[in-house]
């Protein structure tokens, strides 16, 4: 999975580039072929606005998320996610029928 991270108002770090491509590394197993990450992270005063594409494959999710913490933001983000990609799995499932 090629994961593109754009950094708005933040200094990036190497333990936070890692914890988001820890957090994506799981979505490359769900969807085989060429699948393209887009996250933008971005600091607005107190608040941290997180913002993720996935892109490929016949897949286009996208989910946004806003947190005073920006790890909390990250997770939260995964969660819908999830969500989102548990709901796409059972409609194809349901399509092969």
């Amino acid at each position: 999975m090629k994961i593109s991270i754009a950094f708005r108002n933040i200094d990036p770090s190497k333990f936070l580039k890692d914890h988001i491509h820890s957090k994506l590394d799981k979505y490359d197993k769900l969807f085989p072929g060429s699948m393209e990450a887009k996250v933008t992270l971005l600091e607005d005063k107190f608040r941290h606005f997180v913002d993720i594409h996935l892109i490929g494959a016949g897949v286009n999710i996208n989910a946004k998320d806003t947190n005073d913490d920006l790890y909390n933001a990250i997770d939260q983000v995964m969660d819908k996610l999830d969500s989102q990609i548990r709901k796409l799995k059972s409609k194809m499932r349901e399509k092969d029928r």
